[in-house]
C-alpha cells in the first residue's frame, strides 16, 4: 500500500468515520434546536476561512442577486442546518476532524504517542501541514498556524481532553459566508449537485427523503431545492447512517474465525474479508469526496460570467470526437433521477489491470491492506468523469493575440524553459479584462495560491503586455485528454480553443503550468512546489541573482541554472573557521557557518542553514573553464533528479535514491559509506536519523579495489549495470545494521530482523544482476516494510528473521547472536 493510500485508509476506518458522523449529527441537532455546539461538545476546535478564501467567496457574493446576499445576512434554522452540513464537507474541516480523532483514539494515543495528548497533537499538526492526494502534494502551513492561534484554549487543556467530546465549528466571522454557500446550493442545485462534495450532500438528502416516506434505502427520490431547507431531512440521514455504520464497524473489527459458520469454511471466510474490503474502500472514497473553496470559486465564477459555456455553446460533440479524447474516453448518456433530464459522462476505455498492477514479490504475499489499496486504485481509475463542458474553460479564438518568440524571450528565460520548447506562432497573449484573476492561475499549493490572491503576486512568465502569456498547441499531441481526471491537480491552468480557419482544437497552457508539468515529469510530484516556493522566496532578487550567475559563468551560463542555484554573497560565509572535510575529483570540501539572512514566511521564521558544506572547485583554481561548465551541467542533472524531495543541496534520502535509480542514467556508480551522510534530528521522546547520499550523478564508476565490499561481482571485469547500485545499496543496509547490532538484541540474547527486509536484501545481494530487484519494485517493497512496522501494534504481527530461513547471503553477513565479537563481522 502506497504511503498516500495508507494515510487515507488510516483516517477512513469505520471507527474514525463513525466518529465524524457522530460529530456531524450532533452539530445538526444543535443547529436545529438553536443550541450552541459547545453545550454538546466540551472541546470544540474553531476553524476559520483563511484570508484568500474569504476574498474568493466575497468576490462571488458581489456577483449574485441582491436577494441572495440579503438572505445570507440573516440566520435561520433551515439555512444554518444546510450551512453546517456544507461546512463538514469542506476539505479542511473534514481533515482536522478525522486526523484529531485518529490520533486521540485511546489505543493509538497509548501505543503511538505514549499516552501524551501533547505528542498526539504535534502529530495532528504535522499531518495537517501537508495534504497528499493521488496525483499531487499540497502544503498548508499558514492554515495550520491559524488553527493554533484560534484554539489556544483547546491546546491549554491537552492532557485532560475527552476524545469523545472533540468537535469542530466554523468561526463566527465566517457564518455569513457559510450561509451564502448554502443559498447558492439551493438556488443552483442542478448545477452544483454534480460537484465534488456537494454531490454527496444532495444524494444524502434524497436518501433521507426516501427513508422518511418508507421507500427503503435503495430507492432515492429526486432532491428538490426545497428539500435542502427541510430541518427534518437534515438529521434523518445522519442518524440512519450512524446506526448503519455501527453495524459495519462491528463486522470490520471482528475476526472471521470467531464466527462458527465461518470458521473452516473458506467460502464464508472470503465473503467476510470481501465485505471488509468493500467497506474500507467505500469509506476511503467517502473521505476524499470533499470540496475546496478555490475550485468552488472557479466553477461558480465561470458559470456566472458565462466563460463556462453551456453544452449548447461549448462544442461538446466535436470535442469528444477529437482522436486523443475518443481514444481514451467513452461518452455515455446517463438518465438522471430528475425526470426528463440527461447528462453526458465519460468512462475510461482502458480498464484498471489488477494483475499488471499487483506487485509480484518472490517471497512475500500481499496482505489485506495492499489488496484494499489495489481495489481502491481500481475504483478511482474506472470512475467516470462529467463532460468537459462542466469544468473546462473554452476561449474564443478572437481573444488570443499573437506574440513572437523574441518578444516572449524574457518570460521564457525567467522560468528556465528552453526556447526549443516553443514553435513560432504557438505563443499568444490572452487579453481578458472581464475574467477573474484566478481563472487561468496555476494552483501549485495553497500557501503559494494565497499570495496570488491576497498580494497580487505573479509567477515569473505568467503575464506579458497586460495579458496572460499562453502556448496554443494541437490538443491531440498533448497528454491532456488522457489525464483529464487530474484536471484540478495537474492541468488546472489550461483551457481549450478552436483555430478559426481549420476548426482544430488547441490546448491553451500558461508558461508556469508548462514548467510545473515538466518538473513533475523530471523530478516528482512535489518538484513544482519546491521550485515555485524558491521563486517566491527570492522574488525581489531574481534579476540580480540572474546577473550574478551570468557574470560568474559567462558563456557557460544557462537560464535553467536559475532553477536551483542561488548566488550567495561571500560575506555571509564565515571562512575564518572553515574545517576541511575531504577532497574529490572536482574540488575540496570544507564545513563553514552560513550566516543566512532571517526569512519570515507564513508568519513564522524559517529554519536557518547553520553549518553547511562548500566545495572549492579545482576548475576555478586552475582556470579550467571547460571542467567548470561540466561541473555546473552535472549539478543541474543532480538537481533535476533529486529536487522533488526538497533536498536542493545535491543530496537525497536513502529511500529516495531507489526511486531515482529507476532511470539507469541517473545511477550513482560510486555508492559506498564514504559518500553516505547521516543527519540526526532530536525530537521530543525520539531521535530521528536521515541517511543521505552525496555526489549523486557526479561520481565516476566505483573502483572495486577502493570499496570492494560495496562492489557488485560484475564490476570486477569492468562491467557496470543499473543493478550494481542496488547491490551497493543492500550492502550499505547491512553495514548500517551491523553498526547498531549491539542495540538490536532482545531479552533472550537473540537479534531479530524483519523477515521482509531480509528477503529484500537477499535478492538485492544476488551475484547475478538480472535476479536483483528493480529500483521501482525495491522502492515499493521498502515502503511496505516501513508500513508493516508502523501498522503492527508494538510490531507484534511482524515476522522475524532468526537465521532459520533459507537466506544464505544475509545469514553470512548478519549474526543473530549478541555474544559474537566484532571479529565475526570482520571475518564475514
Amino acid at each position: 500500500m502506497a504511503i498516500t493510500d495508507f494515510f487515507l485508509w488510516r483516517v477512513s476506518t469505520p471507527t474514525a468515520s463513525r466518529q465524524v458522523l457522530k460529530c456531524l449529527l450532533s452539530a445538526l441537532e444543535a443547529a436545529r434546536d438553536g443550541e450552541d455546539i459547545r453545550d454538546k461538545f466540551r472541546h470544540v476546535l474553531v476553524l476559520r476561512l483563511v484570508p484568500f478564501e474569504r476574498h474568493l467567496l466575497t468576490s462571488i457574493l458581489e456577483l449574485v442577486p441582491p436577494d441572495v446576499r440579503a438572505a445570507a445576512m440573516t440566520s435561520s434554522v433551515p439555512l444554518d442546518l444546510l450551512a453546517t452540513h456544507i461546512f463538514f464537507k469542506w476539505s479542511w474541516a473534514s481533515a482536522v476532524l478525522r486526523q484529531i480523532h485518529v490520533e486521540f483514539e485511546p489505543d493509538v494515543l497509548q501505543n503511538m504517542h505514549g499516552g501524551k495528548q501533547t505528542v498526539a497533537f504535534d502529530m495532528v499538526k504535522e499531518m495537517l501541514r501537508s495534504r497528499h492526494t493521488r496525483v499531487a502534494s499540497d502544503r498548508r502551513y499558514y492554515r495550520m498556524e491559524q488553527l493554533v492561534q484560534d484554539n489556544q484554549d483547546f491546546i491549554s487543556h491537552l492532557g485532560e481532553i475527552d476524545a469523545d467530546l472533540i468537535n469542530v465549528a466554523p468561526h463566527e466571522e465566517d457564518l455569513v459566508l457559510w450561509r451564502m454557500v448554502a443559498l447558492l446550493l439551493v438556488h443552483n442545485l442542478d448545477l452544483m449537485r454534480e460537484w465534488t462534495g456537494f454531490r454527496t450532500i444532495a444524494g444524502l438528502y434524497s436518501r433521507s427523503k426516501s427513508l422518511q416516506q418508507g421507500l427503503g434505502s435503495q430507492y432515492e427520490l429526486a432532491t428538490e431545492s426545497d428539500d435542502l431547507l427541510n430541518p427534518l431531512l437534515a438529521t434523518t440521514f445522519a442518524a440512519a447512517l450512524y446506526q448503519e455504520l455501527g453495524v459495519h464497524q462491528a463486522v470490520f473489527q471482528s475476526d472471521p474465525t470467531a464466527f462458527p459458520e465461518v470458521d473452516g469454511d473458506p467460502g464464508l471466510g472470503e465473503l467476510v474479508r470481501s465485505a471488509k474490503s468493500k467497506l474500507a474502500i467505500d469509506l476511503m472514497t467517502e473521505t476524499i469526496d470533499v470540496w475546496d473553496i478555490w475550485i468552488f470559486e472557479r466553477l461558480f465564477r465561470l458559470h456566472l460570467s458565462g466563460t463556462q459555456h453551456s453544452p449548447s455553446s461549448f462544442p461538446t460533440q466535436d470535442y469528444l470526437s477529437c482522436p486523443s479524447v475518443s481514444a481514451h474516453w467513452e461518452a455515455v448518456q446517463v438518465e438522471l433521477k430528475r425526470e426528463g433530464t440527461e447528462a453526458t459522462v465519460l468512462f475510461p476505455k482502458k480498464k484498471f489491470d489488477m494483475e499488471a498492477q499487483r506487485p509480484r514479490y518472490e517471497f512475500i504475499q500481499l496482505d489485506q491492506f495492499e489488496t484494499i489499496a489495489l481495489e481502491y486504485e481500481r475504483r478511482i481509475h474506472d470512475k467516470a468523469i462529467s463532460t468537459p463542458s462542466t469544468f473546462l474553460p473554452f476561449i474564443n479564438w478572437d481573444d488570443l493575440h499573437s506574440v513572437t518568440l523574441q518578444e516572449a524571450q524574457n518570460a521564457i528565460d525567467a522560468l528556465g524553459l528552453p526556447t526549443s520548447f516553443f514553435s513560432e506562432g504557438e505563443l499568444k497573449i490572452l487579453l481578458t479584462p472581464d475574467r477573474s484573476r484566478s481563472s487561468n492561475l496555476l494552483y501549485v499549493n495553497e500557501d503559494l495560491y494565497c499570495r496570488h490572491i491576497q498580494e497580487d503576486y505573479d509567477y515569473p512568465g505568467h503575464f506579458l503586455n497586460e495579458g496572460v502569456l499562453v502556448r496554443c498547441r494541437d490538443l491531440d499531441k498533448t497528454p491532456f485528454a488522457e489525464e483529464m481526471k487530474e484536471f484540478w491537480m495537474v492541468w488546472n491552468d489550461v483551457a481549450v480553443t478552436r483555430e478559426q480557419d481549420t476548426g482544430q482544437f488547441l490546448l491553451v497552457e500558461t508558461l508556469p503550468g508548462i514548467k510545473a508539468r515538466q518538473l513533475k515529469r523530471t523530478s516528482s510530484d512535489s518538484g513544482p512546489i519546491v521550485y515555485f516556493d524558491f521563486k517566491w522566496r527570492h522574488r525581489l532578487e531574481l534579476d540580480s541573482q540572474r546577473k550574478n550567475l551570468e557574470a560568474l559563468l559567462g558563456e557557460n551560463f544557462k537560464p535553467s541554472y536559475c532553477d536551483f542555484l542561488l548566488y550567495i554573497d561571500a560575506s555571509q560565509l564565515d571562512l575564518s573557521d572553515a574545517r576541511f572535510i575531504g577532497e574529490g575529483s572536482f574540488g575540496r570540501v570544507h564545513c563553514v557557518s552560513w550566516k543566512k539572512p532571517v526569512e519570515v514566511s507564513l508568519d513564522h521564521v524559517e529554519e536557518q542553514a547553520g553549518q553547511v558544506a562548500i566545495k572549492v572547485s579545482h576548475a576555478r583554481l586552475n582556470k579550467d573553464f571547460e571542467s567548470d561548465a561540466k561541473f555546473f551541467a552535472e549539478l543541474a542533472t543532480s538537481y533535476q533528479a533529486l529536487s522533488g524531495n526538497g533536498n536542493l543541496a545535491g543530496f537525497v534520502r536513502l529511500f529516495g535514491v531507489t526511486k531515482v535509480l529507476v532511470d539507469p542514467d541517473t545511477g550513482d556508480m560510486d555508492l559506498h559509506q564514504g559518500n553516505v551522510l547521516v543527519q540526526t534530528e532530536v525530537k521530543p521522546d525520539d531521535i530521528e536519523s536521515y541517511v543521505l547520499i552525496s555526489d549523486l550523478g557526479e561520481g565516476k564508476a566505483l573502483d572495486p579495489d577502493s570499496a570492494s565490499e560495496y562492489a557488485a561481482p560484475e564490476i570486477s571485469d569492468g562491467t557496470y549495470t543499473a543493478s550494481s547500485d542496488i547491490f551497493a545499496w543492500a550492502q550499505l543496509c547491512i553495514e548500517a545494521i551491523r553498526v547498531s547490532h549491539s542495540r538490536l538484541g532482545w531479552e533472550d540474547g537473540q537479534v531479530r530482523y524483519p523477515k521482509r527486509l531480509m528477503t529484500i536484501l537477499e535478492t538485492c545481494l544476488s551475484n547475478e544482476p538480472e535476479k536483483r530487484l528493480s529500483a521501482a519494485k525495491l522502492a515499493d517493497m521498502i515502503q511496505d516494510v516501513s508500513l508493516e512496522m508502523i501498522r503492527e501494534e508494538k510490531a507484534s504481527g511482524v515476522e522475524w528473521f532468526l537465521g532459520s530461513y533459507k537466506l544464505p547471503i544475509v545469514a553470512k553477513r548478519l549474526s543473530t547472536s549478541l555474544e559474537l565479537s566484532d571479529a565475526w563481522f570482520k571475518s564475514s
